[in-house]
Order: C-alpha cells, then sequence, then structure tokens
C-alpha cells in the first residue's frame, strides 16, 4: 500500500489530485492567487521548491475556497445507510445534507444518486452526479469549490460507482480506490477489486488514472487497472454495446423479458432499470450470462403510469464491463410489479 496517498485522506473542504506536469506554483495560479503556494506547501509539508508527486491529494488552504457546496441523496432503493464520523450506521435520508467524512452503504440489490459538489443556479441545482451500486460503500473525503471549479473527492471502501455526466463540465471528481484514483468531469466508472486494485472504464469523456507517481490518461471508450503495488495495466478497449430489441420503445412489459442482440466478445452482461432517461436513478440491476432476461417476478419502485428505462454492457472477459446501451423506456401496466 502507498503511504503518502492514505494520509493525505483525512476530510478536507478542497483537496487537489497532482497529475503530470503540475507544480505548487502552476496550481495556486488556477486558483486564482500565486501568493498561495507556500501556503500549500506548508499544509502538505513540502519544504520550498518541492513539488509533489504524481497522484498525490494536496490539501488546499480555506482562501482557496470559493463557496460552500452540498453532497445529499436524491435517490435511495432498498438498503442505505449513512454513517457519520463517530457514530453508527442509520438508514439514509432523501435530500438531506451529508457531511464531510461521511460513509454511504448500499446493501444487497440496493442502489442510491448521490449529488455532490452542488450549488443553485438560475435554472435548478447544479453539481456532479455519483451513482452507488449494490454492496457498496464510500467515504466523503472532500466537497467544495474553487476558482478552477467543483472538487469532490470520494474513497471507495468496498463496490462500484459510476459519476455521471455532469450538466456542465465545471466540476471533477477524483474517485480514491485502493493503491490509485481516478480523476475526470464525468463519465466513468471505478470498481474496487478483491485484490484492491482499482479499475477504471471511461464511458464519454477524458479520464486520468493515477498510480505510484504514475499518469495514464483514459480517452473515452477505454480501461485500465491501478494495481494493488500502485502500477498501471495496459489500457484496453471496452466493448461495445449491440442493440436492445424488446421491448420495443414504450411497449408495455406484459411478460417479464428483456433481449438484445449478443456480443461474440462478452463473456456476460449486466442490465440495469432506472427511473430516468440518463440511466442513473437505477432501480435494478442483474449480471447474466444469456442475451436475455426472464425473471419470474419484477417488482420496481415506480407508480403507476411512469416510464422505465432499460440499458445493457458488455463483460469482457478481463473483467471490463463495456459501454452502454442508450436507454429505451418501456411501459408498466401493472403499476410496477409485472
Amino acid at each position: 500500500m502507498i503511504v503518502w496517498l492514505t494520509m493525505e485522506l483525512a476530510a478536507a473542504s478542497s483537496l487537489w489530485p497532482v497529475e503530470v506536469g503540475q507544480t505548487i506554483e502552476g496550481i495556486a495560479v488556477e486558483l486564482g492567487d500565486p501568493q498561495l503556494a507556500s501556503v500549500i506547501r506548508g499544509l502538505n509539508g513540502l519544504p520550498p521548491g518541492a513539488q509533489p508527486r504524481i497522484g498525490r491529494l494536496l490539501k488546499l488552504p480555506d482562501q482557496a475556497s470559493t463557496s460552500e457546496q452540498d453532497a445529499f441523496l436524491e435517490l435511495t432503493v432498498g438498503e442505505v445507510t449513512v454513517t457519520t464520523q463517530g457514530g453508527r450506521p442509520q438508514a439514509a435520508q432523501r435530500l438531506v445534507a451529508l457531511p464531510t467524512g461521511a460513509q454511504v452503504c448500499t446493501g444487497a440489490n440496493s442502489y442510491a444518486l448521490l449529488h455532490v459538489a452542488t450549488t443553485c443556479a438560475e435554472d435548478g441545482p447544479v453539481g456532479d452526479g455519483v451513482v452507488l451500486w449494490s454492496d457498496t460503500c464510500i467515504t466523503l473525503r472532500a466537497v467544495g469549490a474553487t476558482r478552477a471549479g467543483r472538487a469532490t473527492v470520494v474513497e471507495v471502501d468496498q463496490g462500484s460507482l459510476v459519476v455521471a455526466d455532469p450538466k456542465e463540465v465545471t466540476g471533477r471528481v477524483t474517485v480514491v480506490a485502493g493503491a490509485g484514483m481516478a480523476t475526470g468531469t464525468g463519465g466513468f466508472r471505478v470498481h474496487l477489486e478483491s485484490d484492491d486494485a482499482l479499475r477504471a472504464e471511461s464511458l464519454t469523456s477524458r479520464l486520468a488514472l493515477l498510480g505510484d507517481d504514475q499518469q495514464l490518461d483514459l480517452e473515452a471508450g477505454k480501461g485500465a487497472r491501478v494495481q494493488a503495488d500502485g502500477q498501471l495495466s495496459a489500457t484496453v478497449d471496452l466493448l461495445k454495446p449491440g442493440g436492445l430489441v424488446r421491448p420495443d420503445v414504450g411497449e408495455p412489459l406484459r411478460r417479464v423479458q428483456f433481449r438484445w442482440t449478443p456480443n461474440a466478445e462478452a463473456f456476460g452482461y449486466r442490465v440495469t432499470l432506472s427511473g430516468d432517461a440518463a440511466g442513473n436513478g437505477i432501480l435494478h440491476a442483474r449480471a447474466l450470462t444469456t442475451p436475455v432476461y426472464a425473471p419470474e417476478l419484477l417488482l420496481l419502485p415506480v407508480a403507476p403510469g411512469e416510464p422505465v428505462w432499460w440499458r445493457v454492457a458488455a463483460l469482457d472477459r478481463l473483467g471490463f464491463l463495456g459501454i452502454p446501451t442508450p436507454t429505451r423506456p418501456f411501459g408498466l401496466p401493472w403499476g410496477g410489479t409485472p
């Protein structure tokens, strides 16, 4: 385990992941005040003139923050708990501000949509969405904003999350897992594997993977790992989606069966059902080995008449989950319980 990485994970208002070519002086300029360079060095135990290693999380001074930010749960499905520092797990409450240092966990077949670094705008709240899959625990390490934009750091304690595409690209979400981290503006997945490797999949935009003084830039459609020793793996091409077959757009689901075009390279598939067209509000998900999903019973927490969207992604032989299909809506004629 890389000691310098874990040492910087104390809760803070703002943290800065150091990428290739960045210096303390350059970071201070991006924050709008070159005089902050000496303050940043002092906060992080760096002597005059020293530069940080790639992949280090720098603590930023309070002067670097520009506004207060909120983190809250918009959607919870199943068993979702919140644990604040020094407390015990409590049932999660929607639309309640979460303090920095809080841990959010989902149980089996449970999901959550977390909004981080959220501020008010003329057309409504603007922030960054983090989708927690089942059996996942994450800890909020920093939720803030600087002159360089919104800046959130979350640590994956177990499981998987997806950083959704933002409404506007002014924020950055950094996900720490194992001995590495992934940082980008959104549209990527991170999974902490059983051997403490970080697996990342870039879906829609550039993603930087940071390991032991190393960096790997992933373009959309690429995946890679940061191994438990901080070393970076080779880049792989993510499997592309096939086509959704049944149910068709808006078709009532009178028989519980989903079908899609098989991918000859796929070792499995993951089908997800969500309550929104973006696919962020996950209601149900299953891992499968064949291109058909036909459960005997499907229980979804939706009101009668509300549409549900579904999508599929293929799993490759190296364990990477591919690019998902576009979402497709279908109807639930029996009030959400076909």
